[in-house]
């Protein structure tokens, strides 16, 4: 499942987990110091005003029970009066802030539960605390001192009420401090294990995913290396370990050399082909070299003969015995040419017949090169495609900030990849380029070999119905002994026609032999460029 996950996944997959802890650390941070907030306000807001309440209020007692020993030193009832107010005043806050204390500590109710007694102990030490002012007011000295010693233990009593209340409030405030050191160290160790866990996946993610996209590109970058500069092998594929895009583009690459090394393939044999026919093309130009040689010697052969046939028909009133065997010799000449001639004619014939061959083998060489051209394209095609995934990749990367470095360096060598492609494309398009011109050359060469051959097969028809005339003149030379003094004039105008016409014979065959020798170069020059086409194909292992 994870090799068919793709690269964006894999990556985000990290960062999400990476924020998630982030996540998780902010929200128990949070927490904590929502909870020491919490502490901070209930010791700012209850503790301290509560223990400055209780402390306030326990001073306020002291201070009524001061005004109560003062009142018993007394004699004047104004200052009595006054030690009375002062007494009533210091009591009521004392009982009030006591009071305050409770109130601001109302979400304890231990600390309530603890002092249940105080309203007790409070009514009683107050009631026999204004006995005394009473018994002071009254005369009653000796009594109100008596009363004032009996209220000594119930104001031992009350006061420890305030001792307690002063200790609960500092337990408290003891107990939240060290609440909110609790939750301060916790929430360190937790703090501390999850910024752990997020280095180590993070150091881990840096390492994997850098590694495993860089060594994916790394075959496929060697993989063309070794088709670009090496030994062009196309034999071998790169082995796809995941489904990712890193995968596919190795999948998209394999296809491609699938492609490539059937194409490849079918070149070689073509070439090969090609370069037999080329082959079988010179042979058969040689021999048409040698044919027209022969029938070049023939000819002047024949124009030798009728030449020393009009020396003969001059000579012929003299020499009327030597006309006859001249006859039969002139007879055998032309069997011999006309024999000559339909030889030439069936080697003319073959050797057209092997010029068009040779034609529509240089046009599928031609087709060839176009399909090799096509499949340039989707190596371009693929190139760009390529290209354009590294710019989204260096995109993704540099929204990624400094963790995207890895990528973007990645993503800068798969382009630099997609480059180097489209140059080796473009090379090889150029050697297409000329290979289809130099076809092209051969093309219009063999064409233009095929319109003098069959020139020249227009020609010998020509020369053989010459030579059938020939024949039959000889005939009737043969024939017309008896008439050779009566007609020697009549045959010298002949034989001055036949030697024009031998003439131009002997132009046309001297022609001939010039169009052979220039199929002959068409033939090398193309067995040549199959040779060097046989050479660069070959240099791909398939």
């Amino acid at each position: 499942m994870q090799k068919s996950t793709s690269i964006r996944i894999k990556v985000g997959a990290g960062l999400v987990l990476l924020t998630l802890l982030l996540l998780i650390s902010s929200v128990i941070n949070y927490r904590a110091m929502t909870a020491l907030e919490a502490n901070t306000a209930n010791i700012a807001v209850r503790m301290f005003p509560a223990e400055e309440a209780v402390l306030n209020a326990d001073r306020d007692l002291y201070q009524a029970l001061t005004a109560v020993q003062e009142a018993l030193l007394l004699n004047n009832a104004d200052a009595l009066a006054k030690a009375r107010e002062d007494y009533d005043e210091n009591v009521k806050q004392a009982y009030d802030r006591m009071h305050k204390f409770l109130d601001l500590l109302t979400p304890y109710p231990s600390v309530a539960g603890q002092l249940t007694s105080f309203e007790t102990l409070f009514a009683s030490w107050n009631k026999g605390a204004s006995e005394v002012f009473t018994l002071l007011q009254a005369g009653k000295q000796a009594e109100a001192v008596a009363q004032q010693q009996a209220m000594s233990d119930p104001f031992s009593t009350l006061r420890e009420q305030y001792n307690l209340a002063g200790e609960l409030a500092g337990t408290l405030t003891e107990q939240m401090q060290s609440d909110s050191q609790a939750v301060v160290d916790s929430r360190q160790h937790i703090t501390l294990i999850i910024a752990a866990i997020s280095v180590l996946i993070g150091l881990i993610l840096s390492y994997v995913n850098p590694r495993m996209i860089v060594t994916a590109v790394n075959e496929v970058r060697g993989k063309i290396d070794d088709i670009s500069q090496g030994e062009g092998d196309l034999v071998s594929r790169i082995p796809i370990k995941t489904g990712d895009e890193l995968g596919q583009l190795s999948g998209s690459l394999n296809r491609l050399l699938d492609q490539l090394q059937h194409l490849i393939r079918d070149v070689i044999s073509d070439v090969g082909h090609l370069g037999d026919q080329s082959s079988g093309l010179g042979r058969i130009v040689h021999d048409a070299e040698v044919i027209s040689d022969r029938q070049h010697a023939q000819l002047n052969t024949l124009v030798t003969a009728f030449t020393e046939i009009g020396h003969a028909i001059n000579d012929i009133s003299q020499h009327a015995q030597q006309t006859s065997a001249q006859s039969q010799d002139a007879q055998a000449a032309a069997n011999q040419g006309m024999e000559l001639l339909e030889e030439n004619i069936a080697m003319n014939n073959r050797l057209s017949a092997s010029v068009q061959n040779a034609g529509q083998i240089v046009t599928q060489l031609a087709a060839e090169s176009e399909r090799i051209t096509s499949v340039l394209d989707v190596i371009r095609g693929i190139a760009e495609q390529t290209n354009l995934l590294a710019l989204n990749a260096a995109i993704e990367a540099a929204r990624a900030g400094d963790q995207g470095r890895g990528f973007a360096v990645v993503a800068d060598e798969v382009r630099t990849l997609a480059g180097r492609t489209q140059n080796s494309t473009e090379d090889i398009q150029k050697m297409i380029s000329s290979l289809k011109q130099q076809v092209a050359n051969a093309v219009a060469a063999m064409e233009s070999g095929f319109e003098q051959m069959q020139a020249s097969v227009k020609m010998t028809g020509q020369m053989r119905g010459t030579f059938s005339d020939i024949q039959g003149l000889v005939g009737q030379v043969q024939e017309m002994n008896v008439q050779i003094a009566s007609a020697t004039e009549q045959q010298s105008l002949v034989m001055n026609e036949i030697n024009q016409g031998m003439s131009q014979l002997s132009e046309l065959t001297e022609e001939a032999h010039r169009i052979s020798n220039s199929v002959s170069q068409c033939g090398q020059q193309m067995e040549s460029l199959t040779g060097q086409l046989s050479g660069r194909v070959k240099k791909f292992r398939v």
